[in-house]
């Protein structure tokens, strides 16, 4: 599925060529369009695996999103995920607040200070594979956090 409609992004070229074969077939909708959901036949634990790259930042709730995700994804179903968080600074977190108010009407809505691990764990009961984050400068704008969670 694509998230970012409002941001007009589309699957690469590649991509577009492999639908042809179908082995992929990209879904235009977000998590909450249930109707289209139905058209496609997912519904509950019908899913594989879901990828999520810089797509929670930007969503009305990204624990309920997760939620949805968890609840999309077969047993044992991969959740693979790299998204920027909110710092662990605090003087970079308020100014993280303050971009904050340019950058969403911006970028997509894409909220700077949102603590994805956390709405991602609150999401299941996930069986951690493996989980990252880069917060090497306390100072980062735009630490990442990454993970590969397996459905319980």
């Amino acid at each position: 599925m694509e998230w970012s409609w409002k941001l007009g992004q589309v699957p690469e070229i590649s991509f577009r060529d492999s639908t042809k074969h179908d082995i992929y077939v990209p879904i235009n909708a977000a998590l909450e369009d249930k109707n289209i959901l139905e058209e496609w036949n997912i519904g509950d634990e019908s899913i594989d695996s879901v990828v999520c790259m810089q797509a929670l930042c930007s969503v009305s709730d990204p624990t309920a999103a997760a939620k949805q995700i968890y609840r999309l994804l077969k047993p044992g179903g991969q959740l693979l995920f790299w998204e920027h968080t909110a710092s662990q600074d605090w003087v970079t977190r308020q100014v993280q607040g303050i971009w904050n108010l340019f950058w969403k009407p911006l970028i997509g809505n894409c909220h700077l200070r949102r603590n994805i691990e956390q709405a991602v764990m609150e999401g299941g009961d996930w069986k951690i594979i493996e989980l990252g984050h880069d917060n090497i400068e306390p100072w980062q704008m735009m630490p990442r956090v990454w993970g590969h969670f397996v459905k319980g």
